[in-house]
């Protein structure tokens, strides 16, 4: 990403990215994670609402309709697995993506373990993310 922007060749791939129209809340306490998960999402015409915070991001779920959850899962206070848990006791359906920087098999078996239904690993990559954000949407909870 150059100055807020994606690169072109990212640009081209993400014609198809499947968020348009969508309403996302983004989870993260670090400010540059949010904003690059941010325009990744909003250059796709997604309208985001970004938190630093899983109580923030809990009482937007509760007082908006939101289509997806992106949520970090290294956050301090309630991390990304708590979250989890507490949304889907009112939203049991929500698509939610983990994005984290633990990347092993074995973090994303326990993400996708804890309720989150779709996974990406950090650093994220423009494409990568929307294909996982794509495939989220269209799948739904079993």
């Amino acid at each position: 990403m150059r100055g807020g922007r994606l690169r072109p060749q990212a640009e081209r791939g993400l014609a198809a990215s499947g968020v348009e129209r969508h309403r996302t809340v983004v989870v993260d306490d670090q400010p540059d994670s949010r904003s690059l998960l941010d325009a990744i999402l909003h250059q796709r015409g997604a309208t985001v609402l970004q938190c630093d915070g899983a109580e923030r991001a809990l009482g937007l779920l509760s007082s908006s309709a939101v289509h997806l959850l992106v949520a970090d899962i290294a956050m301090p206070d309630v991390d990304g697995y708590k979250l989890i848990r507490r949304v889907r006791t009112t939203h049991r359906d929500l698509p939610a993506i983990a994005v984290t920087a633990f990347a092993r098999p074995e973090d994303r078996r326990r993400a996708l373990g804890a309720g989150y239904t779709g996974y990406t690993a950090k650093p994220i990559e423009a494409q990568q993310f929307l294909r996982t954000v794509r495939s989220t949407l269209g799948t739904p909870l079993r």
